[in-house]
């Protein structure tokens, strides 16, 4: 087998949320910048945006979703375009299963990001906490180049006490609202990138200046500021740019960046964050599957609701009892009202793939728990209908002028879920 030496720069972005989002976000700066790209994401593979694979070509040939081990499609690198591309960047997406047998599929990378790390895949067996989370997505830094970047949230309180205890010997970037130690991180050789919260403008520290590089709220994409999952996504894409290009050029290209972020668009197929206005109310489609995601696209919805916020949600089956308790109690304050549906509904599946408290769940399980806990802590608004597309059609049914509907699809067909929203 031939060995390709590696004369490209490779990013990897790991973490619980935000890996999807910012990898493509990165490829459509990098691309309007006249560069070559390999992306692998949650959907598949492509090259210069074209999608080469998708997410059931993975499953079916490998029996692994695309983003985890990512490193099996840099095979495109011997293939036109991107053969003896002299500009040519690689953006990986990996998920926790790449820190499994199956590995990353490749040696090491250049620059490495952790987003956030929040309480999900928690299912008591291979992963039983959020540490056993940290330790897997650990690979992040620790298969870095000598001389690689590693590119972390300084707002996760639980990275940040973690990664303190790492002898990591690379450059790190923080991006958040705030950094511990400034001063003394700066010295060391390391980078900031300040999200400040009073003017949304996003500063570059170094130890030798602080540069105010872009206010986040002309950029569509955070949605004037307030989307906070975004303001994350686009300035984790300004410090990986930085790692990889170097000042200098960073520098001189920073207003082009700037231009291209102002221009992006929600990709339609892609299943995250789709807007779909109707004559009396809107609709957001995502598929977020943890109480953070829940809560942060309420707050969205909430901002630009004349009235109610509606969810269509279902927790995946493979969560424990605590973290479905968890969800529950904290969920009613964002939602006005919410229809349960189960990704287990007897035709999709039949019986959980994943195994939660020692067993497979069956159908209506899931949901059902939920409604029960949701009842234990008060919350009476909802309505448990098993199947998505009833559950959906129930909340049109009922929706009032004014009202954001928050459509979470069951994530294993995105075109499905946004043509049902479409057609409502």
């Amino acid at each position: 087998m031939r060995i390709i030496k590696q004369a490209y720069p490779l990013v990897t972005i790991t973490g619980t949320k935000g890996k999807t989002t910012t990898v493509r976000l990165l490829d459509y700066v990098y691309r309007n910048l006249g560069f070559n790209t390999l992306r692998v994401d949650t959907d598949g593979h492509f090259v210069n945006e074209k999608k080469k694979s998708d997410y059931f070509y993975s499953r079916k040939y490998w029996g692994i979703v695309p983003n985890n081990c990512p490193g099996r499609y840099l095979f495109e690198l011997d293939n036109k375009p991107l053969k003896n591309s002299k500009k040519l960047v690689c953006l990986l997406e990996a998920a926790l299963g790449s820190s499994s047998s199956i590995g990353l599929g490749y040696f090491r990378h250049d620059i490495g990001v952790l987003t956030n790390i929040y309480r999900d895949h928690i299912t008591n067996v291979r992963i039983k906490n959020k540490n056993d989370i940290y330790k897997a997505k650990s690979f992040i830094f620790k298969a870095l180049r000598k001389k690689g970047t590693f590119i972390y949230n300084s707002s996760d309180k639980y990275i940040v006490k973690k990664i303190n205890k790492e002898n990591i010997t690379q450059k790190k970037i923080a991006v958040g609202y705030h950094c511990n130690n400034l001063k003394k991180f700066l010295n060391e050789g390391n980078y900031f990138f300040e999200i400040n919260t009073e003017t949304k403008e996003l500063v570059f520290h170094s130890n030798r200046q602080a540069i105010r590089l872009v206010n986040l709220q002309s950029i569509p994409f955070t949605f004037d500021g307030v989307f906070e999952p975004n303001l994350f996504n686009v300035s984790f894409v300004y410090a990986i740019l930085y790692a990889e290009m170097g000042e200098k050029y960073f520098f001189r290209k920073i207003k082009a960046i700037t231009k291209t972020l102002q221009k992006y668009t929600v990709d339609q197929e892609g299943g995250r964050m789709v807007f779909v206005e109707k004559d009396r109310y809107k609709i957001i489609v995502d598929f977020a599957h943890e109480l953070e995601s829940f809560k942060q696209i309420a707050l969205l919805a909430r901002n630009i609701s004349k009235n109610r916020v509606i969810g269509v949600l279902r927790i995946d089956p493979s969560r424990i009892n605590k973290d479905i308790l968890s969800t529950a109690k904290q969920i009613g304050k964002y939602y006005d009202f919410i229809y349960i549906y189960d990704k287990v509904d007897g035709e999709k599946m039949k019986e959980s793939i994943g195994v939660a408290e020692g067993k497979k769940r069956g159908i209506g399980e899931t949901a059902e728990l939920f409604a029960q806990y949701l009842e234990k802590f008060g919350y009476q608004q909802y309505k448990v209908v098993v199947k998505e597309s009833k559950a959906f059609k129930e909340a049109v049914k009922n929706v009032q002028e004014g009202d954001v509907i928050i459509y979470i699809g069951d994530g294993f067909n995105h075109q499905k879920t946004l043509k049902t929203a479409q057609g409502a």
